[in-house]
């Protein structure tokens, strides 16, 4: 799962489909206030295109939860889970994984890896991660858009509740195929076009009815 320069010359990006990306938000506002974990399907860059692709993706149901901060796959459910996709016809396979930080009081969420999340990556050579930060929105609602880092950032909800998130894709990285070090994760950007067109004219809609009121 490592990625090493003479394998790549740059980066990759990660391409997530409109229903993936949709399915992930709700995965992570379902439990909200503790994290949520799912596996990533898709396809790996080719030598032609430098592209990570998420195709759809499958919320993980029993997972084993430790305080407010840590989850895991129940071992049993998880090697089902493992043997069925395994055998799923066409080009998607399994990626890796993505789960969700929440606010913790008065704490914003962190998009970053925690070392817990670092080790398990390198441990399972997972290829993909994908970190959802989500909190409650206290001010306007922001349009959706990717940043420089490459991260994508946006407020989602309804009148009653709005949620800001920040969602940052990760694969590991390591300058020297010969380096004794761990390799480390590194960030690349989200392309998904689709998505931020659809959430962004539902937001401007209802931005526009508030202001004629």
């Amino acid at each position: 799962g490592i990625l090493t320069m003479e394998r790549l010359r740059m980066l990759p990006s990660v391409q997530i489909y409109f229903n993936a990306l949709a399915q992930m938000l709700c995965a992570s506002v379902e439990p909200f206030k503790k994290e949520c974990l799912g596996v990533l399907f898709g396809s790996l860059p080719t030598k032609t295109k430098n592209q990570f692709i998420i195709a759809f993706v499958q919320p993980v149901q029993c997972v084993n939860r430790k305080r407010f901060t840590e989850i895991k796959p129940n071992d049993k459910s998880w090697f089902r889970l493992q043997d069925f996709f395994s055998q799923i016809p066409g080009r998607s396979r399994y990626l890796g994984d993505f789960h969700s930080h929440a606010e913790w009081g008065n704490l914003n969420p962190s998009d970053k890896m925690s070392d817990q999340d670092i080790v398990a990556m390198q441990e399972d050579s997972y290829k993909l991660e994908i970190i959802i930060a989500i909190s409650s929105c206290a001010k306007t609602p922001k349009l959706w858009a990717v940043e420089e880092d490459g991260s994508l950032c946006g407020s989602f909800g309804s009148k009653k509740t709005m949620y800001d998130f920040i969602i940052s894709a990760y694969v590991l990285y390591s300058d020297d195929a010969d380096d004794d070090q761990k390799p480390k994760p590194k960030k690349i950007k989200i392309a998904t076009p689709e998505f931020i067109k659809s959430f962004n004219r539902v937001l401007e809609r209802r931005r526009a009815r508030t202001n004629k009121l």
